[in-house]
């Protein structure tokens, strides 16, 4: 009876055994697909946040690059309030016209404009024109600083000139493409950006200097290839109509990934 019953028990234990390895397999298996589903769902997670302070972080960066653009744009109208200064001292239309040719390019314009409250101009490079009806000018020719676009991405800056209390004429600077660009340059992000000037109805008023990732955007747009990238151009546009900052990425054809902010 007992040696029978050895070969049962032996059995026994093999398929007990047999048993536990099994269950250990299968929770080892599900142990390892639990931390691979971990895995995954901890390292989106980590995109996410990545993502997240990527954005944080170009938002602070092209802020910033904003406020110092707004404040070179700034001490534009404050250089040609101070040439006013100037030329109300001065006597004579000629010695007048002499002071701005000398300042003209020293301080960064294409050409300075004397213009009366008419609208009729002189400028530093001898030719004339007449400035009423553009939107800077009249403002202008109301006591405000004005800014009108001109054609070819020029600019023109205005200022009343104003003696004892009246208006007697009004000061505009113009500022080309290149001078405008140069004026809005940025060394940001190691060299790596560059800047534009957009109104809030989307029209580039100074493109940048390099326009490979606008002819990119532009292109993936029209073609509707990527429609959260669609949908976020048009957010960025309603965005930029309420006064409010955003940030758009994407990468274009060639590979390249584009910030736009």
């Amino acid at each position: 009876m007992g040696r029978q019953s050895m070969p049962v028990r032996h059995n026994s234990r093999n398929w007990l055994r047999r048993s536990l390895y099994g269950l250990l397999i299968v929770f080892l298996a599900v142990l390892i697909a639990a931390v691979c589903i971990f895995s995954v769902v901890n390292a989106n997670g980590l995109q996410t946040a990545v993502d997240r302070r990527t954005k944080a972080y170009v938002s602070d960066v092209t802020f910033q690059m904003a406020q110092n653009i707004d404040a070179q744009l700034a001490n534009v109208m404050q250089t040609l309030e101070m040439l006013t200064d100037s030329l109300v001292r001065i006597d004579g239309a000629e010695h007048r016209m002499d002071f701005l040719k000398q300042r003209a390019q020293m301080l960064g314009f294409t050409q300075l404009v004397l213009c009366d409250v008419e609208g009729e101009g002189i400028c530093t490079d001898a030719s004339t024109h007449n400035f009423s009806g553009l939107p800077g000018f009249e403002a202008s020719a109301a006591g405000e600083r004005g800014v009108s676009f001109l054609e070819n991405q020029r600019i023109l800056y205005t200022v009343p000139i104003v003696y004892e209390g009246s208006i007697f004429g009004v000061l505009a600077g113009e500022r080309d493409k290149a001078n405008m660009q140069a004026l809005i340059a940025t060394d940001g992000f190691d060299g790596n950006s560059v800047s534009c000037i957009i109104d809030r109805d989307s029209n580039v008023v100074i493109s940048p200097t390099n326009l490979d990732f606008f002819f990119a955007l532009d292109d993936l747009f029209v073609a509707n290839k990527d429609p959260e990238l669609a949908s976020a151009v048009r957010e960025m546009q309603a965005n930029m109509q309420a006064n409010v900052s955003g940030v758009i990425v994407f990468t274009t054809p060639d590979g390249v990934d584009v910030i736009m902010s």
